[in-house]
């Protein structure tokens, strides 16, 4: 008979290889798992439908998972990847708060020997496997929908499990993290109408290995624990179907939570400047009545108002359970804002608040509206400064200092053209940025916009996001240049991480601007252990006298490329000569970077040898000769 199931030519299936699973799964055929498979079965003759089921449920055993609550998949191989098989599925952090009607997003990384410039694939499956009484994710499988409302076949949309007990949707989807270039191809076709199959495409790397990541997106429908199962399949190369060795899954669950009770704005940011394109940026929590995260329901919103004269608020989108960078205001009023439980992730929103009218005491409000009660508020104080205008960046350029607990290579200070943005590196380990700005022509106390664009996401947690915030230049009439500190504070935890600052010499939205910096994060490595005794630190090989039978103690520091004192680092030390070690002794850096050896003279004023050579080593070593 012509079977709907669909496999690749390559495909050996042995009565031997696995009539245990099949005979294991017979019983199976007739579960909420595999109904397209019973109704099949049934619709046959009985001697063939003895062939059709034990044959279908081999070819399940090796390419579907049915034990684990999955139904039959036919995979679809994309174009030009290799196939790849997937060792570990790990699940990310789970919000909080979750609530009846409003998605719930779980970011789940696979890990997988990627290959390195080019493109490799496998089958990702989702399912809802426990689900509370009344919720459609537990009726048959003949409910399942897809995006259109229609009956479901397979699931580019996700599953839609509509059910006559509840108005809500239990909806199930899968999606690729915005900003990812990995990619879903074909939805696959799953025998049970209530899983998700996705042919899943890695993009080029140029290292192997590693892992991609996934969102599964989740609506309950009805108050209660929700359990998930994530599975993969290797589903291209006929050659490498082993059984369930080829296949991977994992499961999380959350539950559903109580009632938003309380709300707080904060400022990520500080307050901006009046030609501010962006604004500053402001974070809206929400918790319940012990304090945990939560979330709106179905209904409920949050409006945002602001006591500006010429306010212009922007939310901060969220795209697939992660927030989408904002880059721009709008440059027309904007005095309000509606957020709904889209708009929160795991309890929290963002948006841009920005003001053309320099004020000390505006105040942004926000206050429960829709289903929500209007009694839950929160309100937060802001300064919008007037910018100084017609004042240009002439003839000095910006000058670098040195961030907070580093310095830079060389002199420390870096010079950067006057006029054209410029490229700098900090440590990993700086928790803040600062730069000496020199401004020619000021005649008073001026304040100037500038642009923050923070690449990473980590300075605000927003890959890309954009805000503003105020550089003060303080008038010294007996100073030949005015100058003032930049402060961007926040680490650049991973190398490679950056951020831009732009500074605008003048006001108006849209200003272009005058001069700035790319900064971007490196690792700390060591590159020097200096030595030093008392106070005075010493060159990284140098000679002391001691008198014979003396006790001589030697400290050194060990210092990265941006010259700050490198704590905790492991590294050995060795004597070599008269008082000679018979082995290396380990030691660890303290909190300033630093080790101390002490050696004590054992020899003689008749012993021949009349030296000692003390090395030091973590990495970089420093050489100490003592003579007697």
């Amino acid at each position: 008979m012509n079977s709907r199931f669909k496999f690749p030519r390559r495909v050996r299936i042995h009565g031997g290889e696995c009539g245990a699973v099949a005979r294991a799964l017979h019983h199976e055929a007739k579960s909420f798992s595999l109904p397209a498979v019973e109704r099949k079965v049934f619709s046959t003759t009985n001697e063939r439908k003895q062939m059709s089921i034990k044959t279908t449920l081999k070819r399940i055993a090796l390419v579907a998972v049915s034990a684990m609550g999955f139904g039959l998949v036919t995979a679809i191989a994309p174009a030009n990847a290799d196939t790849v098989i997937p060792t570990a599925i790990t699940v990310g952090t789970i919000p909080g708060g979750a609530q009846v009607g409003v998605v719930q997003t779980v970011p789940v990384s696979i890990a997988a020997p990627y290959t390195t410039g080019g493109s490799d694939t496998f089958s990702v499956m989702v399912k809802v496997t426990s689900a509370p009484t009344g919720s459609a994710f537990r009726t048959i499988a003949t409910n399942g929908t897809d995006g259109a409302g229609g009956a479901g076949v397979s699931f580019s949309a996700g599953v839609y499990a509509r059910s006559g007990e509840t108005s809500n949707a239990a909806v199930l989807t899968a999606s690729i993290p915005s900003g990812s270039n990995n990619t879903f191809g074909s939805a696959q076709v799953v025998s049970d109408k209530m899983t998700i199959g996705y042919a899943f495409t890695s993009a080029p790397r140029t290292t192997a290995g590693g892992t991609a990541t996934v969102n599964v997106n989740v609506t309950p429908d009805v108050a209660g624990s929700y359990t998930v199962l994530v599975s993969t399949i290797n589903s291209a190369t006929a050659a490498a179907y082993t059984g369930a060795a080829n296949t991977i899954g994992t499961s999380f669950t959350f539950t559903t939570g109580s009632s938003v009770s309380s709300m707080t704005l904060a400022a990520v940011t500080g307050g901006s400047g009046t030609s501010a394109s962006v604004g500053q940026l402001v974070k809206l929590t929400l918790k319940d009545s012990t304090g945990a995260v939560a979330s709106l329901k179905t209904g409920e919103t949050v409006s945002i108002t602001a006591g500006g004269t010429t306010d212009k608020l922007k939310k901060v989108s969220v795209s697939s359970g992660v927030y989408t960078a904002n880059t721009t205001n709008s440059t027309t009023a904007n005095t309000t804002l509606i957020l709904s439980g889209s708009d929160f992730v795991n309890g929290v929103a963002y948006f841009n608040y920005a003001d053309t009218t320099a004020s000390t005491g505006n105040v942004i409000t926000a206050t429960g509206s829709g289903l929500l009660s209007a009694a839950i508020t929160s309100t937060l104080n802001t300064t919008v400064t007037s910018n100084t205008t017609g004042d240009a960046f002439a003839g000095s350029a910006i000058t670098l200092g040195n961030p907070t607990g580093a310095t830079r290579p060389g002199s420390g200070k870096v010079g950067i053209t006057a006029g054209t943005p410029s490229t700098d590196t900090t440590s990993t380990a700086s928790t803040s940025h600062s730069y000496t700005v020199t401004v020619d022509g000021l005649t008073a106390t001026s304040y100037f916009d500038v642009q923050v664009t923070d690449t990473a996401g980590d300075l605000t947690g927003i890959v890309g996001q954009v805000f503003n915030q105020v550089l003060t230049v303080t008038y010294d009439s007996t100073a030949t240049a005015q100058t003032g500190t930049l402060t961007i504070s926040g680490a650049l935890a991973t190398a490679g991480d950056a951020f831009t600052a732009l500074i605008r010499s003048s006001g108006g939205y849209g200003a272009t601007a005058s001069d700035g910096v790319t900064v971007t994060a490196a690792d700390p490595t060591a590159t020097s252990m200096r030595p030093f005794l008392n106070t005075s630190t010493l060159g990284s090989t140098f000679t002391i006298f001691s008198p014979v039978g003396g006790s001589n103690t030697v400290w050194a520091t060990l210092r990265d490329q941006f010259g700050a004192a490198m704590a905790s680092k492991a590294g050995t030390w060795s004597v070599s000569g008269r008082n000679a070690t018979a082995t290396t002794t380990a030691f660890t850096t303290d909190a300033s970077g630093r080790v101390s050896v002490t050696i004590a003279d054992a020899g003689t004023s008749t012993t021949s040898n009349t030296q000692d050579t003390l090395t030091i080593t973590s990495t970089v070593s420093a050489t100490v000769t003592i003579n007697y």
